[in-house]
């Protein structure tokens, strides 16, 4: 939640070179607080809207079950 809201250039490298593994109940308190993210964010929607994207799409996300 803090790289989502934060939107630092800094976290870019570390989530290209680095595998992190999420479960998928991450999602789930990520809509539930989507509000709470935009309000805290200094960005604007759509810049929050690419972040976002880059942010989960450097992720792996697992069913619970998994882990």
């Amino acid at each position: 939640m803090t790289i989502l809201i934060s939107g630092k250039a800094g976290y870019r490298p570390i989530l290209t070179f680095n595998n992190f593994i999420l479960p998928d109940f991450a999602l789930i308190e990520v809509e539930r607080y989507k509000d709470v993210l935009k309000a805290k964010t200094k960005m604007s929607k759509s810049q929050f809207t690419q972040w976002t994207y880059f942010v989960f799409a450097q992720l792996t996300i697992l069913p619970q079950y998994i882990l």
